[in-house]
């Protein structure tokens, strides 16, 4: 399915879809984060270390917060790890490792499908412990 149809499902059913890259790309992975870059990302950045409490910052994360934390943070979190910043080793789809220059080489893009319209009552994720905001 591509993303009109992903978004038109999505606004008809009321429901959230996440996917992790675009249909032409590939969902990647680094081997020293024990996930792909979308887990790391929604997982062990946005909920455990508190960074997807981002509008507003109130020590609570909802859905649409967390998702969209996730979107914005894996294209630069890989772009990074392609300019050697993060110490990690990319697992490339093939032919994507033979290009030299990393800013030819396409970043994951996940992409989140939800209604725009605010919800009368968020789905809260995550309540941060006052340590973690």
């Amino acid at each position: 399915m591509n993303s009109k149809g992903l978004a038109q499902l999505a606004y008809e059913k009321g429901i959230y879809i996440l996917t992790a890259a675009q249909a032409y790309q590939a969902a990647l992975e680094a081997a020293e984060l024990g996930h792909g870059f979308l887990t790391y990302a929604l997982v062990e950045e946005g909920l455990k270390n508190g960074a997807a409490d981002t509008e507003p910052k109130d020590g609570s994360i909802v859905l649409r917060e967390w998702l969209d934390y996730a979107v914005d943070r894996v294209p630069r979190m890989q772009a990074d790890a392609l300019k050697g910043e993060r110490g990690l080793k990319l697992v490339f789809v093939p032919g994507e490792q033979s290009i030299a220059d990393p800013s030819k080489r396409s970043l994951q893009r996940p992409r989140v499908f939800y209604r725009r319209e605010p919800e009368p009552r968020p789905m809260i994720i995550e309540k941060l412990k006052p340590e973690n905001r």
